[in-house]
């Protein structure tokens, strides 16, 4: 029985593939087919991004009633009523130093207007937490921010544009704004904790 030989192509290769070795090189091998696969890699990165997307819902009503600064009240387009926390932000409470004042700004801007709502999530409290869009096409939790009548809500703002909302923020601080205005203005979190409010 005849044993065949390596032909000399096949010697060279096996040659070069000692010599990397040798030299502390990796010989790479890509997998026969492996491209096959990239767009099953592209299709999963689309469906992704639309889950992401997807993750927020979108509605329409009136604003009737102004809780506070950061909290409103809307007839839905179908007659039912949903109470709205504004997403990121946090107003003086009413009763601490600028909650009026935010309270006042939010009704200018809102009251009675027919808004869009991005809804982000729902609250302990069963509220719904988002943004609120005005007809203007402006969105009521940056007006406050950018008009010094809230706070970027820290422990929660956590969304990627939280980053352009605190330069807002300090925007306003440093133009004196609302309640900036003030000496020392207290954070709403940290007046609640002292007056035993819920948010």
């Amino acid at each position: 029985m005849s044993i065949q030989q390596p032909s000399k192509r096949a010697g060279n290769i096996v040659k070069k593939s000692n010599a990397a070795i040798r030299m502390g090189r990796r010989v790479s091998r890509q997998p026969y087919g492996q491209r096959r696969f990239m767009p099953r890699n592209m299709i999963l990165l689309v469906l992704v991004i639309v889950a992401l997307v997807g993750a927020y819902s979108y509605g329409r009503g009136k604003v009737v009633k102004i809780g506070d600064g950061d909290t409103v009240s809307i007839l839905n387009s179908d007659g039912s009523f949903g109470k709205i926390r504004l997403y990121g932000i946090d107003c003086p409470e009413n009763g601490q130093p600028g909650g009026a004042e935010a309270a006042a700004f939010t009704s200018d801007l809102a009251f009675l207007e027919e808004v869009k709502i991005t809804t982000v999530n729902i609250d302990q409290y069963g509220r719904t937490v988002g943004m609120v869009h005005l007809p203007n096409g402006r969105m009521l939790n940056e007006e406050l921010l950018r008009n010094g009548h809230a706070w970027v809500y820290r422990a929660y703002c956590k969304e990627p544009w939280c980053a352009s909302w605190l330069q807002l923020e300090r925007q306003a601080k440093a133009e004196r704004k609302g309640l900036w205005a003030q000496k020392k203005p207290t954070p709403p979190w940290e007046w609640r904790k002292k007056n035993n409010s819920r948010r």
